[in-house]
């Protein structure tokens, strides 16, 4: 029994102590994985899988593209954190105008910023935590704190753009069920999809491989939970 206690006691100890080793690539390597992250937030949001709904397979996926970020700004620095955000919503607006010419620039500017801002923070949050720690657990929690903010975020954004500031504390404590609103339980689940997706991809760097994937499992475990007690349709 004691053997056992001193065992979990060695591995907690481990993850605590666990450090997520910087990286050095080439800015040629680097902006191709910022490309790459990029093009698979894009092709979750396109029409080429059925996740444009507020669904469980929406939020796994979309939580892939988050870690994606978060890992990113780890990894090699908030810069191409922020950039894969960056291009992946930036992309999308100005598509639109070129599309609809007609629309006013000053008008899509001012619906653009929020939601570009939203996808920006996934690995600028993540990136500024990895600069001033290399711990495993506040990476992960940054992670966490990074998916979590940015949806509501967004929403509180898109109240001030419409010219309803005082509509945000209604827009942030109503949960019409898409996910974006911290009383939606559904948040919680895209956050902790995120990190737990962001800890498995970081174990390759990590000097406590196992107690990292253990972390991932864990969150990961505990969004799924939350999915089956109906945390989200």
């Amino acid at each position: 029994m004691r053997r056992r206690a001193a065992t979990l006691h060695a591995c907690r100890d481990n993850v605590l102590m666990a450090v997520v080793r910087s990286v050095q690539a080439s800015r040629r390597h680097v902006a191709l994985l910022v490309l790459l992250a990029a093009g698979w937030g894009m092709f979750v949001d396109g029409n080429l899988i059925p996740v444009l709904a507020p669904t469980t397979n929406s939020t796994i996926f979309q939580a892939s593209t988050a870690a994606f970020f978060a890992v990113i700004g780890i990894l090699f620095g908030p810069i191409p954190g922020a950039l894969a955000g960056l291009v992946r919503d930036s992309s999308g607006h100005v598509l639109t105008l070129l599309i609809h010419p007609g629309l006013s620039s000053l008008e899509a500017l001012g619906r653009a910023i929020p939601d570009i801002l939203e996808d920006v923070v996934l690995g600028l949050i993540p990136g500024i935590a990895g600069r001033v720690n290399r711990r495993l657990l506040p990476l992960i929690a940054a992670t966490f704190a990074a998916a979590w903010l940015s949806l509501p975020f967004l929403e509180a954004g898109n109240a001030v753009v419409a010219g309803r500031p005082g509509l945000m504390w209604t827009v942030l404590t109503t949960a019409p069920g898409d996910w974006n609103e911290p009383v939606d339980p559904g948040l919680t689940v895209y956050a902790l999809l995120t990190a737990g997706m962001a800890a498995l991809i970081l174990t390759r760097w990590a000097s406590d491989r196992r107690g990292t994937e253990r972390v991932g499992v864990v969150l990961l475990a505990a969004g799924f939970v939350m999915i089956m007690l109906g945390a989200h349709d």
